[in-house]
């Protein structure tokens, strides 16, 4: 009996943990037992900022881009888009699902760790030569990563939940929509897995 938040960049705001406090007060004035609060880590917010929040989110693609890969693969691929990509920021599809599915857990005072996922990314529209540009996905492969997410989050008995981004994140590639294109491929491919 609470209703859930998501908040995008809890570091951001002065004085969050009052405000969140006084919410949950509202929220009990207001016959419910609380606030379910989530905190998005993405890549400007690494860790969680809010004492009293009950979960955070991995917000991908932004939260690998940033938290996922090792130094030396940071290097790599800043090297290999400046010699073959004319400095474009442009990774691999297969490499972002990889660490989503198989990096370490990592404690977060207790909170439960929601994972994220996430159908494309490519955000040069908005962000021109600076973009960051996920290349070789599609259906197929979505079909394949999120099948092996969601497998893991039924197993994991403290966690029920997966966040994709986005529905309709046209200006950054992320979206479910319908299109053209894919048709009702992804909403069918979550559509199966979730009967």
């Amino acid at each position: 009996n609470k209703p859930m938040f998501l908040i995008y960049r809890t570091e951001s705001i002065s004085d969050v943990n009052e405000m969140v406090n006084y919410w949950n007060e509202l929220a009990i004035k207001n016959c419910f037992n609380g606030i379910h609060l989530i905190e998005t880590l993405n890549s400007f917010q690494a860790k969680p900022y809010v004492d009293s929040s009950n979960a955070v989110l991995e917000f991908e693609p932004a939260y690998t881009f940033t938290h996922g890969f090792s130094v030396w693969d940071k290097i790599y691929n800043k090297i290999y888009n400046k010699i073959f990509n004319d400095s474009l920021n442009i990774k691999k599809y297969d490499d972002i699902w990889k660490n989503i599915l198989y990096r370490k857990a990592v404690s977060r005072k207790g909170k439960q760790t929601i994972k994220g996922a996430f159908v494309g990314w490519d955000n040069s529209a908005r962000k021109g030569k600076s973009a960051v540009i996920v290349a070789d996905n599609s259906v197929e492969k979505f079909e394949k990563y999120f099948s092996l997410l969601f497998n893991n989050t039924k197993k994991d008995n403290k966690n029920e939940y997966i966040f994709i981004n986005a529905w309709n994140e046209w200006a950054e590639g992320a979206y479910l929509e319908p299109d053209k294109h894919n048709e009702y491929h992804y909403l069918e491919i979550i559509k199966k897995l979730s009967k």
